[in-house]
């Protein structure tokens, strides 16, 4: 790539001038989409996808973009925020002589030199079984796959920037890779390849390392609020820094729910993740077992290596323990019948020969219903005070705008990563103060929305700016059928 005019990526203080020229913008639209998630996508030969993809939506979101290019109102912005391509996801490494080869070529190309045999003896055994783990080399492997997997998005990317568009990615916890200057020239370079010109991409195309401000509004992915995925310390690991520093629920990913995933597909996409464990264990499991323990030791480490012993790591842990523990209690129960005597002997009632049969019953349910049992203790803490209702997202945007003079006009706080579209005052000041989120572009399995189980609704947020140069929201959803973007009909948030 000699002479290119692609921003030099290793000069942090170039892409940080690229992205405060960006925020000077004067844009009559401002458009927010996040939690996309690309995988590996659609197989070139068969043109079927990936079993473990999630996003099916390159044609729609293609169409979503050209609707509003069109428009001839000015320069618009694009806000990817978060979340949009999953690295963790990919999970087979390069095993073909063609397929090392072509990551050699394209590292060439990005000034990076390494041949096909030196990148075959970097993949250990572990990652020939679970994913490359996260040089900045080996990230543009995961990238290359996704972005072959995915040529309408790239190209629908092109076609934005070619039209004099602007173009923002903020990083998520699913795609720390952004960190890498590596992996930032190789996303222009793969735009630029997929039908925009070199310099308009420098003049459309850039990336923060985490939030930034533009007028009114706040932008950042969210991931940082909640502990299983924050992100503690800096960006690589002080031992390592070849290595980023992932948050736990990327070694849940990487080593249990990317191959939970080939057996059922989008099971990451129930919350919370103990609810999807069980489904999974339900369906499957012997071979969800199996699973488990493979990846088990991995996901111990990761816990092990948690600095404070918080609530949620303790959650995480108790979300992984309940499946197999329960199985192996129904498993006991059904061979060996004095176990249920054991646990519940000690009632009165079940000391006849019909109370040991309930008892074994009791046994052989209570796995069952554990996690309902777990539940009613929640909800019971609630209702008497005991625990508040902990909603980081809204409690982060009051924080966070608090910082900002009160004024007319709103302020927004602009989130993702919950996958749940929102939008909620969180303050009683003059504007008002607003938590806004996009939701996803993937299936979901919410609790609080089981009329839309499973269902795929193209959210994003739409600005526009007002008179007095400040910005106002509209959820709004992508209708693919009708070809036009209208208002989401999303429901308040218990509380709100």
């Amino acid at each position: 790539m000699d002479n290119d005019p692609l921003i030099d990526e290793r000069d942090p203080e170039a892409e940080a001038a690229l992205l405060a020229n960006f925020r000077r913008g004067r844009y009559p639209r401002i458009l927010v989409a996040s939690d996309l998630h690309l995988g590996s996508g659609v197989n070139p030969a068969t043109g079927v996808f990936a079993r473990e993809e999630n996003f099916l939506a390159d044609h729609a979101f293609g169409r979503f973009l050209a609707f509003f290019a069109a428009r001839d109102e000015g320069r618009q912005l694009l806000v990817l925020n978060g979340d949009i391509l999953d690295f963790p996801r990919i999970n087979r490494p390069p095993t073909e002589p063609t397929e090392l080869r072509d990551w050699s070529n394209f590292l060439a190309r990005l000034g990076r030199t390494m041949d096909p045999d030196e990148l075959r003896a970097t993949v250990s055994r572990t990652e020939r079984k679970f994913g490359l783990r996260t040089h900045d080399y080996k990230s543009i492997w995961n990238l290359l796959t996704i972005a072959r997997g995915h040529p309408g998005f790239f190209a629908a990317l092109a076609r934005w920037a070619g039209a004099g568009h602007v173009l923002v990615f903020t990083p998520g916890n699913h795609d720390v890779q952004l960190h890498w200057p590596l992996v930032r020239r190789a996303i222009r370079t793969l735009i630029a390849e997929a039908g925009a010109s070199p310099g308009q991409v420098v003049d459309s195309v850039a990336f923060c390392d985490e939030s930034f401000w533009l007028g009114n509004l706040y932008f950042e992915h969210g991931h940082r609020f909640e502990p299983m995925t924050r992100v503690d310390g800096g960006p690589v690991l002080d031992k390592d820094p070849t290595q980023l520093r992932l948050p736990l629920g990327s070694f849940i990913n990487r080593y249990l729910i990317n191959r939970v995933e080939r057996l059922d597909p989008f099971i990451d996409n129930v919350k919370p993740v103990g609810r999807a464990l069980g489904a999974i264990f339900r369906r499957h499991p012997l071979r969800t077992l199996t699973l488990y323990f493979e990846g088990w030791r991995f996901i111990g480490r990761a816990l092990r290596m948690q600095k404070v012993l918080n609530g949620a790591v303790i959650v995480v842990f108790l979300a992984l323990m309940v499946p197999p523990l329960g199985a192996a209690l129904l498993l006991a129960t059904l061979l060996f019948p004095e176990v249920s005597q054991q646990l519940f002997g000690w009632i009165p009632l079940l000391q006849n020969r019909i109370g040991r049969l309930l008892g074994g019953l009791g046994g052989m349910l209570l796995p069952v219903a554990l996690p309902y049992l777990i539940g009613m203790v929640s909800e019971i803490a609630r209702s008497l005070g005991l625990s508040k209702r902990h909603r980081p997202m809204h409690d982060a945007a009051r924080q966070i705008l608090a910082s900002v003079p009160a004024g007319d006009a709103p302020r927004y706080a602009v989130f993702g990563h919950t996958h749940r579209p929102v939008v909620a005052v969180v303050s009683d000041r003059p504007g008002p103060d607003l938590y806004v989120n996009t939701g996803t572009w993937i299936a979901r399995w919410s609790r609080s929305r089981p009329d839309l189980h499973g269902q795929v609704r193209y959210t994003f947020l739409q600005f526009t700016r007002g008179a007095d140069d400040r910005y106002r929201h509209e959820l709004c959803i992508w209708d693919d059928q009708a070809a036009e973007a209208r208002p989401s009909n999303t429901l308040a948030e218990v509380g709100d």
